[in-house]
């Protein structure tokens, strides 16, 4: 969904960003539910092909968040092309906020870590592009970030395992989120002075700097060829080497 928005804004043909938002719609019907205990609706982490029953029902701790994020970019995007591009997204909006205000956002696990960073890079973006009401979501994600960086940044942490004891593309997941801090910190410098709310991220952004060097850490050891020959590494080739790509050169996946 992501890709389909960038594709649309960047071509200004509104059938990519219309085919991501029917998408968007599609999953957040389909793979929510309300359990009889409980009024509050849940994700189903993987459903049939035919989306006909679950598979797998239980929520995994970050999809309300990262599908509360994904569609307001959809919307924002649609916003941006000047005409209808796809289904209103705003009931899906509304369930998946109230979804995500139940989840414990911190984690140990790297990719969760890139998640929660990436995701307040991407809200802070929609914020100074005027969608409101979610600054308050972005200071929650760096909080909750910074207690699995000190894990992660501990000499008992896995990085210094050998490579095939390592899950390369969660790692990668952490570099990438580790960048978005950067260009977090950059938007943000651009900002302050206009904008009151963006002052409180600055002291945020400068204690989650301390792990940028991480970044090298994970990304020079993947870039090792011997690592790169691994069990590890080819176990999961693809993905691992579309993640170690995008954290090399992250523009095009930051950007909105």
């Amino acid at each position: 969904m992501h890709t389909l928005a960038r594709v649309g804004r960047s071509t200004g043909d509104a059938h990519y960003i219309r085919w991501a938002m029917e998408l968007a719609e599609t999953a957040v019907e389909r793979f929510s539910y309300s359990p009889q205990s409980d009024r509050t609706r849940r994700l189903v982490w993987k459903m049939s092909i035919d989306l006909s029953r679950p598979l797998v029902d239980a929520q995994d701790q970050h999809d309300p968040l990262d599908g509360l994020v994904t569609c307001l970019e959809l919307q924002h995007a649609a916003s941006g092309l000047g005409e209808p591009a796809g289904p209103d997204l705003a009931r899906q909006i509304a369930d998946l906020a109230v979804m995500a205000e139940s989840q414990p956002l911190a984690t140990a696990d790297p990719l969760g870590i890139g998640g929660l960073l990436t995701a307040a890079h991407t809200l802070v973006h929609l914020t100074l592009a005027g969608v409101p009401g979610y600054g308050g979501l972005v200071n929650a994600l760096l909080d909750e970030a910074l207690p699995g960086l000190e894990y992660q940044s501990r000499d008992r942490d896995a990085l210094p395992m050998p490579a095939d004891y390592r899950l390369v593309f969660r790692e990668l997941g952490l570099s990438l989120g580790l960048r978005a801090v950067k260009r977090t910190r950059e938007l943000a410098a651009r900002h302050s002075a206009t904008l009151d709310w963006v002052s409180s991220l600055a002291p945020r952004l400068e204690r989650l700097m301390n792990y940028v060097p991480l970044i090298d850490r994970i990304e020079d050891f993947w870039l090792e060829l011997a690592n790169r020959s691994s069990q590890a590494w080819k176990e999961h080739e693809d993905i691992n080497a579309v993640m170690l790509a995008t954290s090399l050169a992250p523009e095009g996946y930051l950007a909105l």
